[in-house]
């Protein structure tokens, strides 16, 4: 069942045209973000029509200002598992795409994951980002298996990954609970688009 359409694309698309600030409108909206409160719609529509090079460097310098104000100089990297590449969804612009015959499908196993996992800690790292297609085969269930074996693994001289975040599908309310369980960093999941007719264009086949 497809889920009813929340995005007004007349409404967005209308924001964005003839909506450049002024700049004393444009420094309004950078002293107010300044505050990290956060911007409304017609705030990033303003923004996001700036063209000028001036401005443009004055949106800069407030986005790192807020950056380095809620995270600090600080820089955090992890490296991918890609527990599987089976997928049923056929996204035009993935390689997972299920109409991509020249892909060799595979499901790791749980010890292959082990396996991916060690040779990521003998490389320094200490976070791991799980990431699969959309798939029957690597469901909830399997994900927290996933999950359970990287936390488990340790290298030669005892070190093991501090945090997993894990790249997924959208899931029940009770799979979502699961992996909360399993203690995960983070969970993201990608659309590329928000816009109803690309959205079709793009995801032509598969889940809605």
């Amino acid at each position: 069942m497809r889920h009813q359409n929340f995005i007004d694309r007349d409404k967005l698309y209308g924001m964005l045209e003839n909506n450049a600030p002024t700049e004393s409108q444009l420094n309004d909206i950078l002293n107010k973000a300044r505050k990290l409160k956060g911007l409304n719609l017609e705030d990033v529509a303003k923004l996001l029509s700036v063209e000028d090079e001036a401005g443009i460097q004055k949106i800069l310098d407030t986005a790192e200002y807020a950056k380095n104000e809620i995270y600090g100089r600080r820089l955090v990297l992890f490296a991918p598992i890609y527990t599987g590449n089976a997928c049923v969804n056929n996204c035009v612009y993935c390689g997972f795409r299920r109409d991509n015959k020249a892909l060799k499908r595979k499901i790791l196993t749980l010890d292959e994951i082990e396996t991916e996992t060690l040779h990521l800690l003998r490389m320094g790292h200490k976070r791991a980002l799980l990431i699969c297609g959309e798939s029957p085969r690597n469901d909830a269930n399997y994900m927290v298996e996933a999950i359970r074996r990287t936390y488990a693994a340790r290298d030669e001289k005892g070190s093991s990954i501090r945090r997993i975040n894990v790249e997924l599908a959208p899931m029940s309310v009770e799979d979502y609970a699961k992996l909360k369980a399993e203690k995960i960093g983070t969970y993201v999941c990608f659309q590329e688009t928000y816009d109803p007719v690309a959205y079709a264009q793009f995801h032509p086949a598969g889940t809605p």
